[in-house]
């Protein structure tokens, strides 16, 4: 009973942490957009008159063009032109550093929200082992992190449907229950936006957020069950 409670708050933290990384993620690219991208035309839509609710025409304009000759015309001839800006693709170098930085941000908290409460407890089984009040269980982990690799193994095995098209969802199902590798999963899904381009091998490396909920869950606990503080080891010298 106790593992499964442990269990639960480590999936409590993992769905604040998808939430987080979400805030994260969204944040940086908005930064990195801000300064990087360029207006590089606009949308048009030629209506007769204020009233009208459908467009005589509509067409993109760019920039680099020049000037918008149908613009003019049609102002010309007192009709309304409604236009909506849009901006060059986001890539290059402050793509690829925006989430790079943003996936390094996003997995130091995962790694600290997963590990605390696992930690914490290693710490108190050990003094329980010791005083002979529990018997040992260096695995337990490994036990409590299977409910939360299980929601992210629920969110691959929707992905794996959707490649073969059983199930349309299966990718942005994924990308949530998987935002804290967001950064990752730009780059092993590359430009496609469907599940059923998706390789099979990109398939098997989609399953990398399960083995790592795993590994963080395993490791956090018999790193406080034998009082091992990385952070007091990486500042502290003797």
């Amino acid at each position: 009973m106790k593992t499964l409670k442990l269990s639960l708050t480590v999936l409590g933290k993992y769905i604040i942490c998808l939430l987080m990384c979400f805030f994260v993620t969204f944040s940086f690219i908005a930064v990195f957009s801000m300064f990087s991208l360029e207006m590089i035309g606009y949308e048009a839509a030629i209506f007769e008159n204020e009233e009208a609710t459908e467009p005589l025409e509509e067409y993109i304009h760019y920039y680099a063009d020049g000037d918008d000759t149908k613009k003019a015309e049609a102002e010309a001839k007192k009709q309304i032109v409604v236009t909506r800006e849009f901006a060059d693709e986001f890539k290059g170098t402050p793509y690829i550093a925006c989430h790079i930085i943003s996936q390094t941000v996003s997995l130091i908290l995962f790694v600290a929200l997963m590990s605390s409460s696992l930690n914490k407890q290693g710490r108190a089984d050990h003094n329980a082992v010791t005083c002979g009040r529990a018997k040992e269980d260096i695995l337990k982990g490994l036990k409590v992190g299977l409910l939360p690799a299980g929601v992210s193994l629920a969110s691959w095995v929707c992905l794996v449907l959707a490649k073969f098209g059983y199930f349309k969802a299966g990718l942005p199902i994924y990308s949530f229950l998987n935002y804290q590798f967001f950064g990752y999963q730009k780059l092993i899904f590359g430009s496609n936006t469907v599940a059923t381009a998706l390789s099979t091998g990109v398939l098997f490396l989609a399953l990398l957020p399960v083995v790592i909920t795993l590994a963080v869950c395993t490791v956090a606990y018999i790193l406080g069950y034998k009082d091992i503080s990385l952070y007091e080891k990486a500042v502290y010298k003797k």
